[in-house]
C-alpha cells in the first residue's frame, strides 16, 4: 500500500484520539508500526497531506495556536462520516498485512464476497437502471430475476 495513504489513515486515527504538536507528531511517526521505511515527516509533506486528508477523505487537519500549535481532527457535525469512517477501516485492514511481523497472529473474518460487481450496483442505482440475473434455488431450479436496485448494505 503507498506510503501516504498509510500515513493519512494512522494520522487520523492518532488525531482522533488526542492534539499533538507538529514535533510531537513527528516523534510518533518515527516509531509508528505504519512507517516501515522509517522515515522522517518534515513540516512541508505534513502541510501537503495535511491537505490531501482534507480533500480525499473530507476531514480538517486544524492547527489550535492558542493551545501551544496543537493539530486536531475537524469534522463537519451534520455530515454523514459513515461512508469516510467505512473508507478509512478499510484503509487499515489493506494495510495490516504490511503493518505485521507475525502475521500468524492475526486471524480475519471471511471478507465480504462477489465485491466485484459493487461498481456495476452503485451505477445502476445512481442511474435507476434495472439488473437482471439468474438465480438458483437451493433445490436446483433456476430462474431470472430483475430488479432496481435501491440501496447497499
Amino acid at each position: 500500500m503507498d506510503n501516504r495513504v498509510k500515513f493519512y489513515s494512522w494520522l487520523i486515527g492518532l488525531l482522533d484520539r488526542k492534539h499533538l504538536t507538529f514535533e510531537e507528531i513527528a516523534n510518533e511517526w518515527r516509531d509508528a508500526n505504519a512507517n516501515q521505511d522509517e522515515d522522517e515527516l518534515d513540516k512541508r509533506t505534513f502541510h501537503r497531506y495535511r491537505e490531501n486528508i482534507q480533500s480525499q477523505f473530507g476531514i480538517t487537519v486544524e492547527c489550535d495556536k492558542s493551545d501551544g500549535y496543537r493539530y486536531y481532527l475537524k469534522r463537519d457535525p451534520i455530515a454523514n462520516d459513515d461512508v469516510t469512517e467505512w473508507m478509512l477501516s478499510s484503509l487499515r485492514l489493506a494495510s495490516l498485512g504490511d503493518m505485521l511481523k507475525f502475521h500468524n497472529k492475526v486471524m480475519l473474518d471471511t471478507p465480504p464476497y462477489n465485491t466485484e460487481y459493487l461498481d456495476d450496483i452503485l451505477a445502476a442505482i445512481d442511474k435507476q437502471y434495472l439488473l437482471k440475473f439468474k438465480y438458483v434455488s437451493g433445490f436446483g431450479a433456476e430462474s431470472d430475476i430483475v430488479l432496481q436496485p435501491a440501496f447497499v448494505r
